[in-house]
């Protein structure tokens, strides 16, 4: 049986303005930033390293598809931009981190109230328990 999505217009739920879509993106954006702007002044972490080997070499890559993306390509990626410096492989990951609890937003705005997936989606990006991907 067909079932409208929640925002469909055969739904008869109001589609939410432009302006509290920005709002919310915003709110989660800022909850990420407060909690983990500590981390740019970080250095690398233990797990950094091994990352950092491989993609000078130093480590066989990777070549399976377990992490690939953030275990190889990743660090292949920033060695060329930023090599040794820190603060871009951080501010890249706390900007995937955000990115992903702002599609979380939206994926849980689809299924749940619009305030309920809002908290949903400040707490996976506020969370302690995700600091080492940050």
């Amino acid at each position: 049986m067909f079932r409208p999505m929640p925002d469909s217009p055969g739904s008869g739920r109001p589609r939410p303005s432009p302006r509290s879509r920005v709002v919310a993106g915003l709110a989660i954006a800022a909850a990420g930033v407060i909690v983990y702007h500590g981390a740019l002044a970080y250095f690398f972490a233990q797990d950094d390293w091994s990352g950092l080997a491989r993609a000078r070499g130093l480590l066989p890559r990777l070549n399976g598809p377990w992490r690939y993306l953030s275990g190889q390509t990743y660090f292949d990626l920033m060695t060329r931009t930023a090599g040794l410096e820190a603060l871009p492989y951080h501010a890249v990951s706390l900007l995937a981190h955000i990115a992903c609890a702002l599609l979380l937003y939206r994926w849980l705005a689809r299924r749940l109230s619009r305030p309920a997936a809002l908290t949903g989606a400040v707490f996976f990006v506020a969370h302690p328990a995700l600091f080492t991907a940050v």
